[in-house]
């Protein structure tokens, strides 16, 4: 005869996985309860479907407990992108205060450049004005040019004396009369050393008048008729330079780099270089 104290009945194992059951879910009462439902069930029947459903609720249970799992992982999401929006508020408002700070600045800078650009257009009127004043008064002290009268030219009885005439006259700046000396000069006296040099001071005549065309038509005539003149560096520059107050910028520029290539140590392509370098500087 076996032992009872020895030996647990099945129902008595079921019977306490209940009681634990029950305590998890409603405590010692309901333990008890399913207890005494167990122990009036005695046939394996009965056992099997209660241990089916004793599955079944542990089953519930865990379903239970990850639930809660996901439920905290789920509110510590919430709380971190509760977080980063508070965070990314703030910095928004922060960028906010800095873009207002910078169109404050960017409004005072423009004040302060638009009072500059009054005050430099004040001083240029004033300097125009300035500069007109200055030229008017120096209109009203410049005493008239002197002029050669015509018959003062058949009182000269050299070459050399109506070359110094005509030069003379030019210094003075009575072109008119220079023009005159110096031409009858050429006409008398083309084969004289001086010849090639009173028709280039002819050419200045014109240029210092503005009479552009007429200097390059002079200065040209040195250039066939004396082509071995020492006048030539000077007349290539003063030919380039009648072009470029034409506004003929290609042929200035060729007749100033002639300058520069044919007579690179003179003091005429050292002009010639500036020139150019106006030129090229759009000046």
């Amino acid at each position: 005869m076996t032992d009872s104290t020895s030996v647990r009945r099945p129902e008595a194992k079921v019977g306490g996985a209940f009681v634990r059951l029950g305590a998890r879910f409603g405590g010692v009462a309901l333990g008890s309860a399913l207890l005494v439902f167990l122990t009036g069930c005695s046939s394996t029947a009965e056992l099997q479907a209660i241990h089916a459903q004793l599955v079944e609720l542990r089953r519930q249970v865990n379903d239970l407990q990850e639930t809660a799992a996901v439920k905290e992982d789920v509110e510590a999401v919430s709380t971190a992108v509760a977080g980063s929006t508070e965070s990314a508020a703030q910095s928004a408002d922060e960028a906010r205060a800095e873009i207002a700070r910078l169109m404050t600045e960017v409004r005072r800078l423009g004040a302060q450049i638009d009072e500059s650009n009054v005050a430099v257009q004040q001083l240029a009127d004033g300097l125009a004005a300035t500069n007109e004043e200055i030229a008017a008064l120096r209109a009203s002290v410049q005493p008239a040019p002197p002029v050669m009268p015509p018959d003062r030219l058949l009182g000269l009885e050299s070459p050399e004396e109506l070359y110094q005439a005509a030069y003379d006259d030019y210094q003075q700046g009575a072109y008119g009369s220079a023009l005159r000396a110096f031409r009858q000069y050429v006409e008398d006296n083309p084969d004289t050393t001086l010849a090639d040099n009173a028709l280039y001071w002819i050419g200045e005549c014109h240029y210092s008048q503005g009479e552009y065309r007429r200097a390059i038509a002079e200065f040209g005539q040195v250039e066939n008729l004396y082509p071995a003149s020492e006048r030539m560096a000077s007349v290539l520059l003063r030919k380039g330079s009648a072009h470029l107050q034409l506004g003929e910028s290609s042929e200035a520029m060729q007749l100033l780099s002639d300058v520069i290539r044919r007579f690179p140590r003179s003091d005429e392509a050292l002009l010639a270089r500036q020139q150019l370098a106006g030129l090229e500087n759009g000046s």
